[in-house]
Order: structure tokens, then C-alpha cells, then sequence
């Protein structure tokens, strides 16, 4: 029979159900081994055509720190045969430095039938203290498993110096051995003390291991300081009955110890020219006791304060916070306060999950999302739209939200305590019946306890109840069936007055007011901080001089939106600003400017349209009467009626913007202006044949748009316009402008609160035979997000919107599939053999024979989108960030 182990060629054979310890030392060029102490290690098993492990096992250094010890479980052995048995799996020996990872080795893992006794069992070898993941049937839970090494008192118990490793037992015994008997257990301990603080730092380095090993060196620390410091005391002489004796026996930079003060067992101190310097204190056991008795108490008497749960039991020797459906304790709290968590996955049979960025995931929603995780790198448990922004503090601070039947059961503060959330300064959500001129609709609203704040306007009817599902974050019905959030701030920023100036061609001038049937007004209730000119939000959108009068004043803005699908939008800007004013307390002005079915040349710098748009700056400026009156962003929306122009020439179009604004727009602002503003721009996806492919492809101008969002730091994206209704080839409905407003404002929000996000693209386009890997980035993967594919909105228009070319044309995509959070496998029909090899996504139409309608369900477009858990507070649509169109060239 075959035992699992190495091959001399390197092959890791893996047996199902036999556990296992894989021994690994790196040698240097003369064949002594490496000394690996202070370094990690992790061995990950992936399949091989992937790069995404299934598995990964942390390593732990052998007693002499020259190798590595990763105990594989039987229960993770029969994982790894049931995968091997099907297709091709590696191994890869990694060493992890923070963020970053380096391969040491990398090899084929072969697999045989075994036993068939599947155990979570870890294999243990003789006085190697670990922590390590072991796999549960539904969970990956971090156990901490071996010895942490013995203190002093266990030493002298082992030796029968002893009768039991107590702290009196020992203490006794250094009393009876003297100064010079109690010397070498001082030395022993403060080594102790070192090693121990060692194998913290080195515990506390590993991402997979890390809120576990790290405590528990800690721990050992802790035990091995108190050992060294009260033998110190011993070895600096008796214990006196009192400072003065002990004064009166000692010289100037001599220790000795006293009993006292007070409560306290011994006090060491230092005789510095006559006078007593305490340096350390010794609780008397007594103390002690008396403090146990109060954690105890103070933990066994936690309670949730609501309808729910009453007290929380102790079980399996920790406190569960949260448990599922089959009493698995998905959260809890230990005995010395930390908190601890496994990672459940959906689905029938679920596979085991890997903790990934030292974040693992608690629980996901109907469609896949994450809304409650544990972030191990700031110790905190996170909720659904916490973290894309800022994080999102509760009550009095609360960090910790304990939900429970899709409500918030409890609040924890950062004091440990935990708050019902039926308190004063816990926030409700609700609905409530108002008439925004449309007739009676139930909008949604949140109450601080002091306050009712409107969240929703325009065209939501909540139906039901809404229920908050994290801080921030509400979710409610919209009727006619479908889910939607809707984010909630307690706390705001707070600007000088801001003007949102929106430039360009029809796009941004929408439609006028007569062209409404049965119409509704933006914002409701009405906002006297959102303004517009006298002239209206399009007071300057004229290529001729626009007229002084329509700049006398300004006024409460609004914008009216018709219900009546066929019929075009308005600017989106009332939208943009109602969404915006949800997180930021600042005055917005209004504007538009530009002119429909207009080209760049008559739009960009130096034309009149331009600078109407710098005299409605510099009336704004002037009328606010504000001496921190800012523009943070052009909003540009032009492009179609260059729509033939290449992507490199309406680029340079884009960069002369950029530059024109950043000297323009600052001088017309006045002094208040102290940042220059960024360009915004969303990706027009409309589309023309290319001649290179063959295929239908998004024409110049969007193309320059993604160019210009990711590698010019002075441009950002809202949105690509694909998720986006339209009524033609040009025009969006009334739903899609305000959609496409709050897109906007939440790009500009994330902007102003430092947490500028990026579009979702594909960073990285990987080649392997038939088989191409895309790595995407940006959007809330930046943040520790993850990519879901979803077609509710966005439909699948074929092979999730990817597509290939190269100059030979010598392959196509026949099949595109997730394989990670944030990767894409995608084959091809053969091994592609020509030049220039690129992978489009949402960006080639090769099933198309005509030019292609912009929209969610007839153009470029890709089903593809990330987890932020924002939605459009006008329209209930999700804020989900999609794909920008964008081709990528093989690494």
C-alpha cells in the first residue's frame, strides 16, 4: 500500500480519510536548512487549472523553528480526493508577509481511496503548541488546539518539586528556597516571558490564523511575565513586614519587597537615595478571587434586552452570540472576552470556505450576499454597507449589531454593553402614507428617536414593513413585488455650500416640462438647501450668450418625474442632489448647461455653451453669499454626436476638459475652491462596427471614457449607462435619470468622505491554453467585496457579456463561469494563435447583426455586479456597481 506523503519528485499523494503532517524545510544552497522562526506559512490546495484555493491550511514551525508542520485532517483529506478524483488539483507552499504572499513551491497533488473514516480529528505531534482551521461539515471554525508550553509552576510540578501546579504551591516553594535557590526559576521564567512574546509576534503575522494563536501566545506571555516578575522579587531579597524595614536593609539602586499596601499581596520597590519607588504590585489572593467573582457575574448576567432571547447560556465553554437554525454557534464570546467566529456557506451541501483577507463571512441573503461578517484584521463584526463608505456607527457608538428574524435584536457598544434597540438612540424604520402630488403612496422613513427622517421619494410605494438589516442600511418592498434598499446616515458631513454644475449634450438637458402627462415633483418634502437659478435648473443651456435675467436669484429646485414609460427625463440632477443629502449637510446648487444633438467642438473649452457654464459658477458663488462655496465635480455627458470619433481622439477630447476645468472652474468658484474638481463621467455603451473584429463594439467615446476613469486620477466613474432604461437610442426614461443621479451621488459621496471608489474593470486578463483567467477590481472590491452574477436587471446577453479577439480572429468564448470572489474562468473554442490578444467584457457584441440598443436587456452589457448594498432612494433600484465596457490585453 501507498502512504500518503511526498514523492521524490514532489508529488503530494493524499489518501481519503487519512490524516496526515506534511513536513517541509527550505534549505539554503549548501543544504543546511533555513532557520524559519518569525516567518508564516500557509499550504493551499486549488484546483489546477485555477488560481482560487479551495483549501488552505496553515502551517506551524516544529520546536526548532527549521520546518514547517501543516496537519491536513482526514475530513480535509476526503475533500481533497473528492475534488482530485475529478480533475487536475496543486498545491502551493506559500509564505505570508501582510497583504502580500510569495509561492515557495508548487506542485500536482495526487490522490487514493484511504480508510473512508472522515475526521475533523487534527494530527498532533509531540509539544508543538498551534492553532489550526479544521472543517465541519457546515463550517470552517478556527479551534485552538496543542499546548501553549508549561509555565513555572507546571515545570516544578513535573519535577516533583511540587504536589500541584498552583500559583500558591509555587509560591510556598520559592519562599522556602531563598534568594539563590529562587535565582535560576527568575531566569527560567523571564526566558519563558521572551519566547512566548516571540511566538506572539509570529502568531499575530499569520492571516489565517490570526485572532486565535495570537491570543493564545499572548496568553503565555502574560502567565511568563507575572512568574519572572514575582521571582524577581524573591531574588532581590526577604519579604519585609513594611517599607521602613525594608529601607533599613538595603542601599541606594537596591531592590527588596514589602508586604502592602493594603489589599495588595507584596509590593517590589526600589531604594532610590532613602526614598521607596514602588515598581510593581502583587495582588493578594484574595483579590483575586474577588475579581473572578465579578467577571463571572458580570458575563453570566449579560442580557439581551429585548422580546428575543433572555440570558445568554454558556455552552461548549463560550457564550454564543449568534447560532443557526440547527444550534451551530455561528459568533460568540470566550472566556476572555474575545470574540470568535466560523463561516458558514449556502446551499444544500456546502462546501468548506476559506478565510480570505482575514475577513469570513457569516451569513448571505437570498441572492448570495454577504450581510453579516467578522473582520479579523479590525477585530469587529461588520453588517451589509458598513464598510463601502465609512463605517456606519449605531446607537451611542455601536459597533456590533446582533440581528436576529431580519431585525437588529441588539446593539453591543465599544464598551462591551449591549443596548436594546428599542432605546431612545436607536433608530426604527417605518413607513408612512404622503401624497407627493401623485396621489397617496407609502414612502419609507427611519426615526433617530429624536427625529423622523425621510428616506425615499418620487416614485416608491413601500409595501409592508421596512426592517433595518444593518447600520445604515434599510430594506424594504416596493409594490409590484420587487426588494430595494435604501441607505440611512445618522451622522453627516458638513461643506460649505456645493454646486453641481452637468454639462454637455441631450443627456444632460433631458426634456422640457411640457413633455410631462401625469407628473410628480422632486424632492419631496421639499428641500430649501437644494436650489436652482430663477431660470431654472437649465438657466444656462444655450450656445448663445445666456440671458443675466435667468440668474437673479435662486430657488428651491425640483424636477418633475412622469410615470408614463414611453416619455423622456429630466436632468437627474434633483435626484443626484436628494440622494447626496442623505450623508452631506451642505447647501447644493443646481445647473445644467450644454445643448441637445450638439458635438464636442461646440461644448468643450473655450466655446460659449463652456463658458455659460462658468458665469452660472460665478453667479452661483455670488448669490450664496458663501466664502466656502465649492464645485467638487463637472459632471460631463457628452458624446454621441461624436460617436464616430476613435477612442484615442475623443480621449484627448476628455483630457483637454480635465485641464481646462481644473484652471476654469476654480477661478469662477473664487477662494473657497481650494481643490480643483474632478471630471465625472458615466460610459455612454452605445455601439458601431469595428472593422479589426468584425464585431459590433462600443464606440470611440465610451472606450475614452474607461481609458480616461482608469488611469487619470482627475476623472470618476459613476456608471456605465447600460443599467439604465432608454427610450431610444439616446434618451433615458424618467426612472433611469434619477437612477442615474443617485449612480452619481454616491460616487461624489464616496469622494468627499476619502473613500474614493473606483469602476468595476478587469484588472488583469491571464492566458493558460483554451483557458483565460479575468481578475476584476474596483467597486466594493476594493473594500473587501465580492462579484455575484445576476440577471433580475442586467440579462445575460451570452457568455456573461465576455467576448475575444485578436488580430487573427483565432478563437471565440464558448463558456464563461465564476470561480472566485472576484475571478472569471473563460474557455475558448481553440488556443488562440494571433497577435494582440484581448478580452472584452460588455464591450464585443459578436452575437449582434445590427447596432445595438443601449439597455439592461438589448446592448453591451454584462449581468455581472458587485455587493454594495446602496440603493436609489428615488427609484428603489439597487446601486449595484456592473462592468464598465472595457477590452483587456493578456498578461
Amino acid at each position: 500500500m501507498t502512504l500518503a506523503g511526498l514523492s521524490p519528485a514532489g508529488v503530494l499523494l493524499v489518501r481519503a480519510g487519512e490524516p496526515m503532517v506534511l513536513r517541509v524545510t527550505l534549505a539554503r544552497a549548501d543544504g543546511t536548512p533555513q532557520d524559519l522562526t518569525g516567518r508564516t506559512f500557509a499550504v493551499a490546495f486549488r484546483r489546477s487549472r485555477t488560481t482560487t484555493p479551495f483549501l488552505t491550511v496553515a502551517a506551524e514551525l516544529s520546536g526548532d523553528a527549521l520546518s514547517m508542520m501543516v496537519p491536513i485532517t482526514a475530513t480535509e483529506a476526503s475533500l481533497i480526493h473528492g475534488i482530485g478524483a475529478a480533475e487536475a488539483v496543486s498545491y502551493d507552499i506559500v509564505e505570508l508577509s501582510g497583504n502580500a504572499s510569495v509561492s515557495r513551491w508548487t506542485a500536482r497533488v495526487s490522490v487514493d481511496v484511504g480508510p473512508e473514516f472522515p475526521t475533523d480529528e487534527v494530527p498532533v505531534w509531540i509539544d508543538l503548541p498551534y492553532s489550526e482551521a479544521t472543517v465541519l461539515p457546515s463550517a470552517l471554525v478556527v479551534i485552538e488546539r496543542g499546548a501553549i508550553g508549561p509555565g513555572t509552576e507546571e515545570r516544578l510540578l513535573l519535577i516533583g518539586k511540587i504536589s500541584e501546579a498552583t500559583p500558591e504551591a509555587m509560591e510556598a516553594y520559592f519562599v522556602g528556597l531563598g534568594e539563590e535557590g529562587a535565582r535560576p526559576f527568575a531566569e527560567a521564567a523571564a526566558a519563558s516571558e521572551e519566547v512566548a512574546l516571540a511566538k506572539a509576534g509570529e502568531a499575530s503575522a499569520s492571516a489565517l490564523a490570526a485572532g486565535m494563536s495570537a491570543n493564545a501566545a499572548d496568553g503565555a506571555a502574560g502567565r511568563a511575565a507575572v512568574s519572572a516578575d514575582f521571582a524577581a522579587t524573591l531574588v532581590a531579597g526577604s519579604i519585609y513586614a513594611n517599607v521602613t524595614a525594608g529601607l533599613a536593609e538595603t542601599t541606594n539602586g537596591q531592590r527588596f519587597t514589602a508586604y502592602g499596601p493594603g489589599l495588595a499581596f507584596a509590593t517590589l520597590y526600589l531604594n532610590n537615595a532613602g526614598v521607596a519607588v514602588a515598581e510593581r504590585t502583587f495582588a493578594s489572593q484574595e483579590a483575586m478571587d474577588a475579581w473572578q467573582q465579578s467577571v463571572r457575574k458580570d458575563v453570566n448576567d449579560i442580557e439581551l434586552r429585548t422580546s428575543l432571547p433572555k440570558t445568554i447560556a454558556r455552552r461548549g465553554g463560550v457564550w454564543p452570540i449568534i447560532e443557526d437554525s440547527d444550534g451551530n454557534i455561528r459568533l460568540w464570546i470566550d472566556d476572555s472576552g474575545r470574540i470568535g467566529a466560523s463561516e458558514f456557506a449556502a446551499g444544500a451541501k456546502p462546501e468548506p470556505l476559506t478565510i480570505r483577507g482575514g475577513v469570513t463571512v457569516l451569513a448571505r441573503d437570498a441572492d448570495g450576499q454577504p450581510t453579516e461578517w467578522y473582520d479579523y484584521r479590525r477585530a469587529m463584526h461588520r453588517r451589509a454597507g458598513d464598510m463601502h463608505n465609512r463605517p456606519q456607527r449605531g446607537p451611542a457608538g455601536a459597533v456590533l449589531a446582533v440581528v436576529a428574524d431580519n431585525g437588529i435584536a441588539a446593539y453591543i457598544g465599544p464598551d462591551g454593553a449591549m443596548m436594546e434597540p428599542a432605546s431612545a438612540d436607536a433608530p426604527m424604520a417605518f413607513a408612512d402614507t404622503v401624497d407627493d402630488g401623485g396621489g397617496p403612496v407609502r414612502q419609507v422613513f427611519v426615526s433617530t428617536g429624536s427625529a423622523d427622517i425621510r428616506l425615499t421619494a418620487g416614485m416608491i410605494d413601500c409595501v409592508g414593513e421596512p426592517k433595518i438589516i444593518a447600520p445604515g442600511i434599510v430594506k424594504y418592498r416596493k409594490r409590484g413585488g420587487r426588494a430595494a434598499t435604501v441607505r440611512y446616515f445618522l451622522d453627516t458631513i458638513s461643506l460649505g455650500t456645493i454646486m453641481i454644475v452637468l454639462h454637455g449634450q441631450s443627456l444632460a438637458l433631458g426634456t422640457v416640462d411640457s413633455g410631462f402627462l401625469a407628473a410628480i415633483r422632486l424632492p419631496y418634502p421639499p428641500d430649501s438647501a437644494i436650489q436652482m437659478f430663477n431660470g431654472g435648473i437649465r438657466a444656462g443651456a444655450n450656445l448663445a450668450v445666456a440671458p443675466p435675467a435667468n440668474f437673479t436669484s435662486l430657488t428651491p429646485a425640483f424636477e418633475k418625474y412622469d410615470p408614463t414609460p414611453s416619455t423622456r427625463g429630466e436632468t437627474g440632477l434633483v435626484a443626484m442632489a436628494v440622494t447626496l443629502r442623505r450623508a452631506v449637510s451642505a447647501p447644493v446648487i443646481l445647473s445644467a448647461t450644454g445643448q441637445g444633438g450638439t458635438p464636442y467642438d461646440e461644448l468643450g473649452p473655450g466655446t460659449q455653451a463652456w463658458n455659460n457654464m462658468l458665469y452660472a459658477i460665478a453667479r452661483g458663488k455670488a448669490l450664496s453669499g458663501d466664502p466656502n462655496f465649492s464645485v467638487p465635480v463637472l459632471y460631463w455627458r457628452q458624446g454621441e454626436n461624436n460617436e464616430a470619433d476613435s477612442a484615442a481622439s475623443y480621449l484627448a477630447n476628455l483630457t483637454s476638459v480635465a485641464d481646462a476645468a481644473q484652471i476654469d472652474i476654480p477661478a469662477a468658484a473664487g477662494a473657497g475652491q481650494t481643490v480643483p474638481p474632478l471630471v465625472l463621467l458615466q460610459q455612454i455603451n452605445y455601439s458601431r462596427r469595428r472593422d479589426d473584429t468584425g464585431m459590433y463594439a462600443i464606440c470611440g467615446p465610451g472606450e475614452a471614457a474607461a481609458m480616461a476613469a482608469l488611469n487619470d486620477p482627475r476623472f470618476l466613474m459613476a456608471h456605465p449607462q447600460y443599467v439604465c432604461d432608454f427610450t431610444g437610442s439616446y434618451h433615458m426614461t424618467p426612472e433611469s435619470y434619477a437612477l442615474s443621479g443617485s449612480y452619481a451621488a454616491k460616487m461624489l459621496r464616496n469622494y468627499l468622505l476619502g473613500r474614493r471608489m473606483r469602476a468595476l474593470h478587469q484588472a488583469q486578463v491571464l492566458l493558460d491554453g483554451r483557458w483565460m483567467i479575468s481578475r476584476m477590481a474596483g467597486g466594493t472590491l476594493d473594500y473587501g467585496g465580492r462579484l455575484f452574477v445576476d440577471t433580475r436587471r442586467v440579462t445575460d446577453p451570452g457568455q456573461l457579456g465576455y467576448a475575444y479577439a485578436d488580430d487573427a480572429m483565432s478563437a471565440a468564448v464558448v463558456s464563461a463561469e465564476q470561480i472566485s470572489d472576484t475571478e472569471f474562468a473563460v474557455r475558448l473554442s481553440a488556443t488562440p494563435t494571433g497577435a494582440n490578444k484581448r478580452l472584452g467584457l460588455a464591450h464585443w457584441a459578436p452575437w449582434a447583426t445590427t447596432i445595438l440598443v443601449t439597455g439592461p436587456t438589448t446592448g453591451l452589457r454584462s449581468p455581472i455586479h458587485d455587493d454594495d448594498a446602496e440603493g436609489c432612494p428615488v427609484t428603489g433600484l439597487p446601486l449595484f456597481n456592473y462592468p464598465i465596457s472595457q477590452a483587456r490585453g493578456v498578461s
